[in-house]
């Protein structure tokens, strides 16, 4: 009986949640949260910078206005809690804001990355910046996947062991109970 009532609040939890997300503003909230799950959210984060870095690099480097890049960048991003950050960036700098200064206005975005593209910003060689930031965020992209999957593994053994613990448990508790029923009625 303990099993369908836990079913039935798993699927009503479940059922809720993806109702819940399915609204603009649930919709957010879960963008914004999975940025910031351990072990996942870092990864998320670093190949965001990664890709922002490499298609501002790119477009900025063959000519297209910086405005018209940001909103290009904006567009391709699947997390809608980026696209709002980047609509907020490209909101500041139409105001006349320089696109290091607006980053940072925004919060959210890594200093490392601000300060590189300041840098850029500065010395005239902005889509340089950018590709450099580019190379570097996807250096440690792979050093975070790396670490994610060394710890991947321990925990799947974890988890099995517990899973193994369990039915073995329930075997052996399933044996005693029947050798003490046996022994009851002899």
């Amino acid at each position: 009986p303990w099993v369908w009532v836990i079913l039935a609040i798993i699927t009503i939890i479940s059922l809720s949640f993806k109702a819940f997300i399915a609204t603009p503003k649930g919709l957010m909230w879960w963008h914004e949260a999975k940025l910031k799950i351990p072990l996942f959210g870092p990864v998320i984060a670093t190949r965001f910078y990664a890709q922002f870095s490499h298609s501002m690099g790119s477009l900025v480097g063959h000519g297209v206005p910086l405005l018209n890049s940001i909103r290009l960048v904006s567009k391709i991003s699947a997390n809608v809690f980026i696209q709002s950050l980047l609509d907020k960036v490209t909101g500041l700098v139409a105001e006349g804001g320089s696109l290091s200064s607006s980053l940072k206005k925004v919060g959210s975005f890594p200093l490392m990355l601000v300060d590189m593209i300041a840098v850029g910003e500065q010395t005239g060689q902005l889509s340089k910046s950018l590709e450099k930031s580019a190379v570097r965020y996807d250096k440690e992209l792979d050093k975070r996947i790396k670490r994610m999957t060394a710890l991947i593994s321990p925990i799947i053994i974890l988890v099995m062991a517990v899973v193994v613990g369990v039915v073995a448990y329930s075997i052996i508790s399933a044996v005693f109970q029947s050798v003490n029923g046996i022994k009851s009625r002899v």
